[in-house]
């Protein structure tokens, strides 16, 4: 029986806060139809993503009706299925051209001590400037951060991973005359194979079907009538990338979304020409380095996700409030994804800005290397950047001043710091594959924990963008994903930045952690502090302190 925490939680995961009528009339619909607080705010998700004109986040009264005629009154036979309704688009960006503008009417800079560089004419944002609650904790793991003594700075080695993986035997094994959505495919369920020790060639695998028990393909989802039928689209050779439907029945508990490599055990239903399915194999072999990280000092890393100004404006407040962050707690190492600003940024459209967006892009991070110090900075950008080429992986950012505690990565990336391996990627695959996944639950034994298990699919499908069709906002080039997309190794660290509710969880001895934003909107967001005892065990989750922090 769902009470009013459960609803108030799972709307929480989407960062809403439902009024009472709201609350009510979900816990009417949970008893009428037998459904829990996380089937209607799925629901709820998923007719937002797939109708943006919907104005504001919060459901209605109105909202939740509509969701009762059409989706819960028609599923009453099927009260188990915990069914998220999907929706695909190819997404369309356009590189923002460098224009110059007229004169600035004000001067203004990322911290104090630079105020001749950035040039905008923007106005500060009272929303930010009013905030009460800055630095305060939103969520934390692990050890207490007292227990954690910091000493002065550490021999850095970092370095990117992506160009060494390219060259690991595992992936020459399958770099022949493929494409890169096939490559990345033979190398997924070879390693679902090896994982559940299934004894088959690589040929077997490769071929679709592999005897009379086994397929191997990517799952397909089609809605017909409001009804998702789940297919398995078979390999390119021999079978062309036909289909065949999959019959689900019999089976208890399963998470599938469109793009997953799987191996289904099952036999053929002749006269329906449909797979009986009686198992379903979607978690590869991925396995930590050999050498344990972070053997002899620890490590204070802060992880921040851009957008790094207000949507407003381009005076990048809150930048200059991690900067001041950083300067008195001195981390070692600071990792930022991109964007620091996007195209959507209002200032930008409103011509606001004094020089070109690449100009103004080095100028930002000239001023910031200023102020760093000692702090080595990692910076992974976004293909939402206005200056970035819009596609999926994304190459580094370029600058031409040289800087010794400066790398810059591609996204998505693998990094390693002296030893500890960090997967980072800043398409929000946690938001779109909240929109296609299908989950179902007979058994449903204990708490949900939807979050964590959409972040598994990353790990256990070796993916940093498993998803396919992709979301609205993502433009992904097929053929970088085996070099840059998949996770030969198991990061110690995954950072997901999304714009579901930030989150720091241990899954499959990993720490996955979706920092959110620094900002969001017209207000500040939140950032993490990571701090990581020496030790000598593969997995750093039993020795770390994080926190999620309000800038």
């Amino acid at each position: 029986m769902a009470t009013k925490d459960d609803v108030l939680d799972q709307f929480g995961i989407l960062n809403i806060q439902p009024n009472d009528q709201v609350i009510d009339k979900c816990l009417r619909m949970c008893e009428k139809y037998k459904i829990s607080a996380e089937d209607i705010a799925d629901q709820w998700f998923a007719y937002k993503s797939s109708n943006p004109s919907l104005k504001g986040d919060q459901p209605t009264i109105d909202h939740l009706e509509y969701l009762e005629r059409t989706v819960f009154g028609k599923t009453r036979d099927h009260e188990e299925s915990d069914i998220i309704s999907h929706g695909h688009g190819s997404g369309r960006f356009s590189a923002q051209e460098s224009q110059p503008v007229k004169t600035p009417s004000k001067t203004t800079s990322l911290s104090e001590a630079n105020s001749n560089s950035i040039n905008v004419k923007s106005t500060p944002s009272t929303t930010y400037v009013d905030r009460k609650d800055a630095l305060s904790i939103c969520c934390s793991f692990g050890m207490k951060p007292d227990k954690l003594e910091k000493s002065a700075f550490i021999d850095l080695k970092i370095k990117s991973l992506n160009d060494e993986l390219k060259n690991l035997k595992l992936y020459q094994l399958y770099k022949w005359t493929l494409n890169g959505a096939e490559e990345v495919f033979q190398i997924v369920v070879s390693g679902i194979a090896r994982k559940h020790e299934l004894k088959l060639t690589n040929s077997q695998l490769f071929s679709g079907k592999i005897n009379e028990r086994f397929l191997t393909g990517q799952i397909l989802v089609d809605n017909i009538d409001g009804e998702q039928i789940i297919k398995l689209e078979l390999p390119r050779y021999p079978y062309n990338g036909d289909t065949i439907e999959l019959t689900l029945s019999e089976m208890q508990k399963y998470s599938l979304f469109p793009g997953q490599t799987v191996i289904v055990e099952g036999s053929l239903n002749a006269p329906f020409q449909t797979w009986m399915t009686e198992k379903i194999y979607s978690d590869s072999i991925i396995n930590f380095p050999v050498e344990p990280p972070i053997k002899k000092d620890g490590i204070h890393i802060i992880v921040a996700c851009g957008p790094f100004t207000i949507k407003d404006n381009l005076l990048f407040d809150p930048l200059n409030d991690l900067l001041h962050y950083i300067k008195k707690h001195k981390p070692d190492v600071v990792l930022l994804t991109g964007p620091f600003y996007d195209n959507n940024n209002e200032a930008v459209e409103n011509d606001e800005l004094q020089q070109s967006c690449d100009a103004f892009f080095l100028d930002l991070i000239d001023n910031l290397m200023r102020e760093v110090g000692e702090t080595h900075v990692i910076i992974v950008p976004s293909m939402k950047e206005p200056h970035q080429f819009p596609v999926f992986p994304t190459p580094p950012y370029r600058t031409d001043q040289k800087y010794e505690n400066l790398s810059f990565m591609n996204d998505p990336c693998m990094v390693d710091i002296n030893g500890l391996v960090i997967g980072i990627s800043t398409a929000d695959i946690l938001f779109d594959l909240g929109r296609s996944e299908v989950n179902v639950d007979k058994v449903n034994n204990g708490p949900k924990d939807r979050i964590g298990r959409l972040a598994s699919h990353v790990l256990r499908q070796q993916n940093f963008y498993p998803l396919n069709p992709v979301g609205n906002e993502v433009i992904v080039n097929p053929r970088l994903m085996p070099q840059y997309g998949i996770l030969q190794i198991k990061p110690h660290i995954l950072v997901l930045p999304s714009t579901l509710r930030f989150f720091i969880k241990e899954i499959d001895e990993c720490l996955v952690i979706n920092p959110e934003r620094l900002t969001k909107g017209y207000a500040g967001g939140t950032f993490a502090s990571i701090n990581i005892l020496p030790g000598n065990e593969q997995s750093i989750c039993g020795r770390t302190a994080c926190q999620i922090l309000r800038i």
